[in-house]
């Protein structure tokens, strides 16, 4: 919905229902009663007035705890540029409708500039955020199809790059909101934000119309339907190959379970989207002829801005599920979320050190050590080698060997291992 839809929307389904004096004798005001007194109608009040709350106390914190997981990671790739991006265009979508809704919904004052600048957020965030999931699933779609080039042609700062020119995208098509809305006082205090009568031509017209259903729903929910479909089509065909070739699927190493993981989380994220978005951009679609012929205050109009209501509802659901599908998704995101909360050291979400990793820290950490081990090792090398030929000598020339000499070989060898080890242990706590 444009933001005009959403402000005509919100004006006309926000009357509270059962105050209208049902005695009166006047035709439209007996049909307003009536109009009234529908469930449907019940139901969008509510749901217009209450359903943003809903949004406010999942989406919110959820949000913060995808920015605060991703801020602890060791490093930012593409795929978690992508999804700290989208938790702060979330968050910030969220709020700016909750303040609107409190605005309007008391008849604050605001000023013009306020009206104006609180729209232009509300719509680009409300947008902005349908390209940053379009640019997920192509850098999705770029590592499952193209796994060996995505790491030089979808890099973090042209991914980055990506997303501030979506930015300015979509700021162009609706900057015409800064100038389009003034706030007018209805009289007793109460103000209310409306569209200058010289924009309404260009804002109701199917110039702009068509240009915010194309930008806002219909193109997003196209591409990420058909990025989704090659990403599916892409694995299927890699698991055919590989099983033709080997007999059998191979997992891969861990980087190959993360790069899954985040395909798993991805195609998540990219259904719940088009769940809650394509009934937007089917409501685009016949909004205009449906509303033509409603009679006012017959049922069909209740019916209309029900589902116009229902379309919006299920659009702002979208900024506040997302957390929660990383969570139940990808099992690395959760394990780094609750290690997070419960203030776990690197070290302890290293868990137990294993023996390579010990000797290999400890050469690194302990020069001395592998000094004098050297040392020792060199000086009873060249003592053995010495003893090895005065046996060989006295072989020759005693015709069998000397006992004595065998003996004394024996005994110097393991003297010198006792003070290979001796040095060694001496060097090992001298560093402890």
């Amino acid at each position: 919905m444009t933001t005009t839809d959403q402000l005509f929307s919100t004006l006309n389904t926000t009357t509270l229902p059962n105050l209208t004096d049902n005695t009166a004798v006047d035709p439209l005001a007996k049909m307003q009663a009536e109009y009234d007194n529908y469930v449907l109608v019940k139901v969008t009040y509510y749901m217009a007035s209450y359903f943003i709350w809903v949004v406010f106390a999942f989406g919110l914190p959820g949000n913060i705890a995808s920015i605060f997981t991703i801020m602890t990671m060791p490093t930012i790739s593409s795929s978690k540029a992508h999804v700290a991006i989208l938790a702060v265009a979330d968050t910030l979508a969220i709020i700016s409708k909750v303040t609107y809704h409190e605005v309007s919904g008391h008849q604050a004052y605001l000023s013009t500039a306020g009206c104006s600048i609180l729209m232009f957020v509300q719509q680009f965030l409300t947008v902005y955020v349908n390209w940053v999931v379009v640019a997920m699933t192509t850098e999705r779609c770029l590592a499952v199809c193209f796994p060996l080039l995505v790491g030089r042609i979808y890099t973090r700062r042209k991914a980055l790059a990506v997303l501030a020119g979506f930015a300015v995208m979509t700021a162009s098509v609706y900057l015409v909101l800064l100038w389009a809305f003034v706030e007018v006082d209805s009289g007793n205090s109460n103000y209310y934000c409306t569209v200058r009568e010289a924009y309404r031509a260009y804002l109701g017209g199917q110039i702009h119309y068509w240009l915010d259903a194309s930008v806002g729903s219909l193109v997003p929910c196209v591409l990420v339907l058909t990025g989704n479909a090659l990403i599916v089509f892409s694995i299927r065909r890699a698991k055919k190959t590989q099983i033709t070739l080997t007999g059998a699927v191979d997992r891969g190493g861990r980087q190959s379970r993360d790069q899954r993981q985040i395909t798993i989380m991805l195609i998540a994220v990219s259904m719940v989207f088009l769940v809650l978005n394509i009934p937007n951009a089917l409501f685009y679609l016949t909004k205009n002829r449906w509303s033509r012929g409603l009679q006012k205050y017959s049922y069909d109009m209740a019916v209309f801005y029900f589902i116009a209501r229902l379309v919006h509802a299920l659009t702002d659901a979208n900024h506040a599920v997302n957390f929660y599908l990383y969570f139940l998704s990808m099992s690395t995101f959760r394990r780094r979320f609750l290690d997070s909360i419960r203030c776990k050291s690197a070290s302890q979400r290293r868990g137990p050190v294993s023996s390579m990793y010990r000797t290999s820290h400890t050469y690194m950490q302990c020069p001395q050590l592998n000094r004098e081990i050297s040392r020792s090792d060199i000086a009873c090398n060249t003592i053995n080698s010495g003893h090895r030929r005065l046996l060989a000598d006295n072989s020759c020339n005693h015709g069998g060997g000397s006992t004595q000499s065998m003996k004394s070989y024996n005994d110097f060898n393991r003297g010198c291992t006792n003070d290979y080890n001796s040095d060694t242990l001496t060097v090992a706590t001298s560093q402890v």
